[in-house]
């Protein structure tokens, strides 16, 4: 079956969630006719798509390229993403059925994990993390709220990629933010998960902030 625009647009998504693509990062629209062996008009209608979304931005003669951030627009972006993580928390702690709950659960547990397993050190912290945030929003049961979730985050993901990157080694302070996370979530308390969520969230965005400007310094 050829692939759909759909298609396209769910696999540059997944490049720039795991930091295949980044920002400024050309999205080359001759391999992605190669590899799913379709013509111009479905990539350019994904691309469109994600151009409106804020995602890609395209210049005259420069073809179309993940977007950049201005400082300004990644603290509203952060501002907003953060809300919204709330509102899946508190949703999450609302709503959540079992198997949703042991999915939080291993989630949780797989980034402390990575922590103490030598061999895997903490070069896939990012990832444990970023995964046991979209258990959280698979929680929420909000189709919506997650479609607008994952718009914010994909625009922001790189930008957090660089402060985990950064930050030093060893186990921080966000194992025990998701414990708090979780066992809000699981005992039914949805404003104390709001608020674990959103604190959890500024606190990480403040380092994210930090870390940009010493890059610009």
């Amino acid at each position: 079956m050829p692939a759909h625009k759909s298609d396209i647009h769910a696999f540059i998504m997944r490049q720039i969630v795991q930091g295949h693509l980044r920002p400024g990062d050309v999205i080359d629209e001759a391999a992605l006719g190669r590899d799913f062996d379709v013509s111009k008009t479905p990539i350019r209608e994904a691309i469109l798509q994600l151009e409106a979304n804020g995602v890609v931005e395209k210049r005259a003669r420069a073809g179309a390229r993940v977007a950049r951030l201005e400082l300004a627009e990644l603290i509203e972006l952060i501002e907003l993403h953060s809300e919204l993580e709330g509102a899946a928390a508190y949703h999450a702690a609302r709503r959540a059925t079992g198997p949703q709950l042991a999915a939080l659960k291993d989630a949780a547990i797989a980034y402390d994990a990575s922590f103490t397993a030598p061999q895997n050190g903490t070069s896939n912290a990012y990832d444990l993390n970023l995964a046991f945030h979209l258990a959280v929003f698979e929680c929420c049961n909000n189709s919506v709220l997650q479609r607008e979730l994952d718009l914010t985050g994909v625009r922001l993901v790189s930008y957090f990629r660089t402060q985990e990157g950064l930050r030093p080694t060893g186990q921080p302070a966000a194992s025990s933010e998701h414990a708090e996370i979780l066992n809000a979530i699981t005992e039914g308390r949805a404003d104390d998960a709001r608020q674990a969520m959103r604190r959890h969230a500024e606190i990480a965005s403040d380092t994210l902030l930090d870390v940009l400007s010493l890059l610009k310094s």
